[in-house]
């Protein structure tokens, strides 16, 4: 893929011109990741080195809501552009992570969400990206930022139109700030030429809390990391995330939760479902620091394979410096229970239904923790792409 360099646009603010001129650099040096990186070590991308792709804008839609300030970091009011200039790019660091060097390297301005302190705002604020079509790539990037006991909702949804290989490779940043609640979900259900990476990173303060939906759906191959740091004493993070394909889609999910304070505590619960030919990555680290006492973690990955071709690597991890703490992890990978099929088909439902009730029945638990019912209804119709209806084939 070449990218262009010369001529590209000087961001207006000095600070993140010199970020993107600093990632460039990087990226140059770097490239695409490959086998010998071992984040990458189960996700192939070094076809997009030789991949024909023209850079295009990305314009998201967004539903405005009255006590957040919504905008482009570099046309916002002075209070918007504070709260931009303090945390973009400080959250999505660059080493170690190419693809995000590329992002913040050449996306051209950034959509900067900000509700100020002790704001509460019930409706959720919705951001929708039309992914790039065939032969194109697109940068988006946005910045979310929670000020102290704010309390609020953000779905980013990442569909898409047309055909061909085309890239979106996305970057979210979120600063939860002392106090905060943010329920986050973002739902990536492109088409099925698709490719998309995107990268989730996090901060979290102290006693705040943050609830991360991820739903990882459509795309020929898709990447999701997420990188959660808990800096706070007493804070928190709750994340749920879904993975479901079919056919020959390629699904990776990347997980790092990191504490830094005590009093901490995170909880994940993964779940994947892949029918023929599909194949699903989960890569999930917690991280304890020194100093981080008394923290608490969990994190599970259960897979449910409905086809002997499909395919999970799943790769639970825990890196525990420190004492007085209660840390657990697991992953189990199965199929269809026998057992549960007959019971039902013995009451007069057929194969394909009986299928469809028992893989729902596995992802409701991830769809019940998602905050938003049209994010849960999208997903219940995904999943019946995966495991057909009564009638369907199986």
């Amino acid at each position: 893929m070449n990218v262009v360099w010369e001529g590209r646009a000087v961001h207006p603010w000095p600070e993140v011109a010199a970020l993107q001129a600093s990632a460039a650099e990087r990226f140059r040096a770097e490239g695409f990741p490959g086998r010998k990186h071992e984040a990458w070590k189960y996700t192939s991308v070094l076809a997009l080195e030789k991949a024909d792709l023209a850079e295009t804008a990305a314009a998201p839609e967004v539903g405005l809501h009255t006590g957040a300030s919504v905008g482009l970091a570099s046309w916002a009011d002075a209070a918007h552009r504070a709260a931009a200039r303090a945390h973009l790019g400080r959250l999505a660091t660059l080493a170690g992570a190419p693809l995000t060097a590329l992002n913040t390297a050449c996306f051209g301005d950034a959509l900067c969400i900000h509700v100020p302190r002790g704001v509460r705002i019930e409706a959720p604020i919705e951001v929708r990206w039309v992914g790039a079509s065939g032969g194109d790539v697109q940068y988006p990037r946005v910045l979310i930022v929670a000020e102290n006991h704010s309390d609020f909702s953000v779905i980013e949804h990442f569909d898409g139109l047309g055909d061909g290989l085309g890239l979106t490779n996305a970057v979210t940043e979120i600063a939860v700030g002392e106090g905060a609640t943010v329920r986050y979900s973002r739902v990536q259900a492109d088409r099925p030429g698709a490719w998309q990476i995107g990268r989730v990173a996090v901060e979290v303060g102290r006693d705040a809390t943050f609830h991360g939906g991820l739903l990882n759906l459509g795309a020929a191959l898709s990447r999701i990391e997420l990188d959660v740091t808990l800096v706070g004493t007493g804070a928190e993070a709750r994340l749920h995330g879904l993975f479901a394909g079919t056919g020959a889609q390629h699904l990776d999910q990347h997980i790092t939760v990191t504490h830094q304070s005590p009093r901490a505590t995170s909880y994940q619960d993964f779940r994947g479902i892949l029918g023929p030919g599909a194949r699903g990555v989960f890569t999930g680290r917690v991280n304890v620091t020194p100093g981080a006492h008394h923290t608490r973690a969990e994190q599970q990955n259960r897979n449910l394979l409905l086809d002997p071709t499909a395919h999970v690597d799943t790769r639970p991890q825990l890196e525990i410096l420190n004492d007085d703490v209660q840390c657990s992890h697991g992953a189990t990978i199965g199929r269809l229970d026998e057992t549960a099929l007959f019971y039902l088909r013995a009451r007069g439902i057929d194969l394909p239904e009986a299928r469809r009730l028992l893989t729902t029945a596995f992802a409701a638990p991830i769809l019940e923790a998602l905050a938003d019912e049209g994010v849960q209804t999208l997903a219940r119709t995904w999943l019946e792409r995966v495991a057909p209806p009564t009638g369907a084939p199986a």
